[in-house]
């Protein structure tokens, strides 16, 4: 719709102009469940540093952590040139115990891949938030066809003799992939 020489864009051109592309060409990332974190972590054969995240210094809406920004590969070299101050070099170790704190506090985590046709270029572990993580929010607001996160090749399964239907899985699972079903007896 178009007043007084400007255009307003709906969700949906706004997606298919500005986001898609975006997500299929530029940064995309994929969820990725604790434990497959820590063995991509333990994998690393070089440096890894930590800063801030990049989305909560900018909208600062959050009361998460900050210092939750894991970066690896050409992530490290990019970050630790383009803000020297905020990030530092950390060990597997630290790095570890970052995504394990932020695992306790309900956060989840996505791995950052720069150029998604080549899934070898992920760069960044965020450790993200649903107040807070814009890619997320992004996603959430336009969907998966006008603003994509890769798939993560992982299935939310429920082990049923340990289930207690609390539905508190529901409540953390940031991507509507658990549903709680009522079973006739």
């Amino acid at each position: 719709m178009e007043t007084a020489g400007t255009i307003e864009l709906d969700k949906k051109d706004a997606g298919i102009i500005l986001a898609k592309p975006f997500g299929y060409l530029g940064d995309s990332a994929r969820p990725v469940p604790y434990d497959e974190l820590i063995n991509l972590i333990d994998a690393q054969d070089g440096p890894i540093a930590v800063g801030p995240c990049r989305c909560r210094i900018g909208h600062k809406a959050c009361s998460h952590p900050m210092e939750t920004d894991i970066v690896f590969r050409t992530g490290y070299y990019a970050w630790m040139k383009a803000f020297p101050k905020d990030y530092r070099r950390i060990s597997k170790e630290e790095a570890k115990a970052i995504i394990m704190a932020c695992h306790e506090k309900k956060m989840f985590h996505m791995v950052f891949v720069h150029c998604p046709v080549n899934l070898y270029n992920e760069y960044v572990i965020c450790n993200c938030c649903i107040c807070g993580c814009v890619p997320y929010i992004i996603n959430r607001e336009l969907g998966q066809l006008s603003f994509p996160l890769i798939d993560g090749f992982f299935t939310a399964a429920t082990d049923r003799d340990k289930c207690k239907a609390c539905s508190k899985c529901i409540e953390i699972c940031p991507f509507d992939a658990r549903r709680l079903l009522m079973v006739k007896v």
